[in-house]
């Protein structure tokens, strides 16, 4: 008998315990949730059927780290879409514009015109003291599923270097439930603190099998926060070295291979051309006919990860950035000024997230749609030579006509969306 109330005591424990945890998740869910926003993008992609451009919406998710409406999400929900629209808890809607992107850390910002009232944003903590065990829950929109909860824990974590496309983000993996449309979403530690932005996941169907990763907060402020920011609006694929002999490119380690550009982005106003031919090369999906980039300020792309800083310290304000491309069997320069007293992270390509693939041909999925863009126009860019008309398009008339500007952390709506 007196080990039966042994027993009934001992879960009388257990479920006072389970109670108080899933009193403080419920506060901290009813405190944060007005926070996190949906984001809902629109860009261009190629109608396989139709052999011609189509419509492509996009879903993420993103927290409110501001009073002035800046975003922190995730970089591959807004770096090659037309249009972002920001859809808050309560169900307003406002447009938004894009302030920075850091694809090689999976980071970006975008501010919203307007925030409703009594929304309240939230501050980024510390994610040193992050470890494996930890409990967490995190707030998104999986599905446009606006406003969910999931939670779980902290399955491990990754030191910057660990993730070859995102090798400047430090990682955590979770166990919490994310899918299409939690990218961008914020990761809170059992305290409420925001600790992490969702990022992607590993999975063999498609969905969530148990493994995500965000990135933390402390990439965030050491790599974003602060700092001017540059978005290129470009994604494609790395072409290595037995591809660039496929596409006899001058440069036997390869290049990197232009399949979209969002318009009004600064890819696009240098004159950048995107892919239109889709094609499957070795199990794989590439849009072809665009250019293929080979050096930035004469550094070879496949050579940045390497020389990154020498890359930084080459883009000087005011100052032209050069880019070589291979454009209908020919090499060209495409030039054009930088206006930004730095520029930390401009040209860091971008990779295919929506189909799957990365830059370096690895399957990894995302957990969004698409992306976005919106600039500013400032100064005026030039290319060497004029192009063939067979290869004009996006904006490009022959020459490039503009280079956009775009603000830093504490820039505020200078922007205007297109």
């Amino acid at each position: 008998m007196r080990r039966s109330y042994l027993v009934l005591f001992v879960l009388a424990l257990v479920l006072v315990a389970e109670n108080a945890r899933a009193t403080d998740l419920g506060s901290h869910y009813r405190n944060l949730y007005t926070s996190v926003v949906t984001l809902v993008t629109e860009g261009r992609t190629i109608d396989r059927k139709r052999t011609g451009f189509t419509a492509a919406e996009g879903l993420g998710s993103g927290v409110l780290i501001d009073g002035d409406g800046l975003i922190l999400t995730a970089s591959h929900v807004v770096q090659v879409a037309d249009v972002v629209g920001v859809v808050f808890a309560g169900g307003e809607s406002v447009p938004a514009t894009v302030v920075s992107t850091m694809p090689q850390a999976d980071l970006a910002l975008v501010r919203a015109d307007s925030v409703p009232s009594g929304i309240k944003s939230v501050q980024l903590a510390d994610s040193s003291s992050v470890e494996a065990g930890n409990e967490i829950f995190v707030i998104g929109a999986p599905y446009g599923l606006h406003s969910t909860i999931t939670s779980g824990i902290v399955s491990a974590r990754y030191a910057p270097g660990a993730n070859p496309r995102f090798w400047l983000a430090e990682m955590i993996q979770i166990d919490a439930a994310v899918n299409r449309g939690s990218s961008g979403g914020p990761v809170f530690d059992a305290k409420g603190r925001c600790i992490g932005i969702v990022s992607h996941l590993k999975t063999t169907t498609g969905g969530f099998e148990g493994h995500a990763f965000a990135v933390t907060t402390n990439t965030a402020k050491k790599r974003l926060l602060g700092k001017p920011g540059i978005w290129s609006g470009m994604s494609g694929k790395m072409l290595t070295e037995d591809l660039a002999w496929a596409f006899n490119l001058p440069e036997a380690q390869g290049g990197f291979l232009v399949e979209r550009i969002a318009s009004g982005s600064l890819g696009s106003s240098l004159g950048l051309i995107a892919g239109t031919i889709p094609a499957r090369i070795r199990g794989r999906d590439y849009l072809l006919g665009g250019d293929v980039i080979l050096r930035i300020n004469g550094i070879p792309v496949w050579a940045l990860k390497d020389r990154y800083d020498e890359l930084l310290q080459s883009l000087k304000a005011n100052a032209d950035v050069t880019v070589a491309v291979m454009r209908g069997g020919m090499v060209m320069d495409l030039v054009g000024p930088l206006q930004l007293s730095s520029c930390l992270h401009v040209f860091i390509i971008h990779a295919d997230y929506t189909t799957g693939d990365n830059a370096y041909g690895e399957r990894e999925h995302d957990v969004t749609g698409h992306a976005l863009q919106c600039g500013q126009q400032f100064g005026s860019g030039r290319e060497r030579g004029d192009v063939p008309e067979s290869q004009r398009g996006h904006g490009n008339d022959g020459k490039i006509q503009r280079v956009h500007k775009y603000p830093g952390f504490l820039g505020k709506r200078e922007l205007d969306c297109r």
